[in-house]
């Protein structure tokens, strides 16, 4: 491609060496992208044509090209910092990169001027999911009045979380058999949602109410109640001695147990881009396992990179229980004796004990 020089013009081309977002192809191969930077008004530029956005997959190397001369360039990309090169061109490789929405600003310096552009990339992972199905190993019996909103395994148990105002609660449940043996309501003002367990204590949260809840693992007395300041809050899962909580969107937080004060954040997506409305969670050996709202699949995502590395079918059960929207597929737990995992849905008939393949 031959680019001329044009007047009020700046031209930058990336050049990508494997496939664009949404692309099932499987083979690298180089394609090249010429980003347009047009003046506005002094001082000001901005990119054209259309869109605010560039669609790559990590792994993906950017090559920035400029025709005209400056005396410097600034690449800044937010969370990655900022760049500066005095050449005819930058290259930028994403191989060790988390995916996610990263905004992008480059400054071109010539004199006692400068010219700016901004762009927003949306960096998507590298393969497409891995596609799994259930094996069912066995089906119990599940409380149909249960709005399941958490669960995890424990010495044999299943401990569950339930939500809707005036229903919200805490259970102890035999496995094989459905009955709870243990219980704990939530006053009628909280949304109960996901369950977790960090050093034999429960935790809690709720849906908008800012607010978890700590209790004792053997005796269900309620140690401690703590604010948080996120506008929702929907699954957790432990890492650690950490808790990983979603709250309805792309973003992955993890959080202290003392406060709920945010450690880190990461954003999920799949090869076509962001995968919002994550839901319940479970975290084994590096893979967070997240429902998604209304859903019949779970995902599967490497916590390392943020990208979804796989895709689990559960249309089979869920098309036998509840509906597709309010009684969906919610709720995962890992047993990591016999390593099989636990699934079922809001006001489910049944759970089911099950592998993936």
């Amino acid at each position: 491609m031959v680019i001329g020089k044009l007047r009020g013009l700046i031209i930058i081309t990336l050049s990508l060496l494997i496939v664009s977002c949404g692309n099932d192809e499987t083979k690298s191969s180089k394609k090249t992208r010429a980003i347009k930077v047009k003046r506005e008004k002094p001082g000001v530029f901005r990119f054209a044509p259309g869109g605010i956005k560039t669609l790559l997959n990590r792994g993906n190397e950017m090559n920035f090209v400029w025709t005209d001369d400056y005396d410097s360039v600034q690449i800044s990309i937010y969370g990655k910092g900022t760049h500066t090169t005095k050449d005819k061109s930058y290259k930028l490789n994403t191989d060790n990169w988390r995916v996610g929405r990263y905004g992008m600003r480059i400054v071109g310096f010539r004199a006692d001027k400068k010219f700016e552009a901004r762009r927003q990339i949306d960096l998507c992972a590298k393969n497409k999911p891995e596609q799994y199905k259930l094996k069912v190993i066995n089906k119990y019996p599940h409380n149909e009045q249960s709005f399941t909103q958490g669960l995890f395994y424990n010495n044999g148990m299943l401990y569950e979380g339930t939500g809707q105002y005036g229903e919200s609660q805490l259970l102890m449940n035999n496995i094989k058999t459905g009955k709870t043996e243990k219980s704990v309501n939530l006053a009628s003002n909280y949304f109960g949602e996901g369950i977790t367990l960090v050093d034999n204590k429960i935790y809690q949260i709720t849906w908008m109410s800012k607010k978890a809840f700590v209790y004792n693992a053997e005796t269900f007395a309620q140690e401690r109640a703590v604010d948080y300041q996120f506008y929702q809050a929907w699954g957790v899962a432990t890492i650690g001695n950490k808790i990983v909580l979603s709250d309805g969107t792309a973003t992955i937080r993890i959080v202290s147990t003392d406060d709920f004060s945010e450690l880190e954040s990461f954003q999920v997506f799949d090869n076509n881009g962001g995968v919002d409305k994550l839901n319940e969670l479970e975290y084994v050996g590096g893979i967070l396992y997240a429902n998604v709202w209304q859903k019949d699949y779970i995902v599967m995502i490497d916590i390392a990179t943020g990208e979804v590395t796989g895709k689990i079918d559960c249309s089979a059960i869920a098309s036998a229980n509840g509906d597709k929207i309010d009684n969906v597929l919610n709720g995962i737990a890992y047993n990591p004796v016999n390593k099989h995992f636990y699934v079922t849905g809001k006001r489910w008939k049944n759970l089911y004990e099950v592998t993936f393949e």
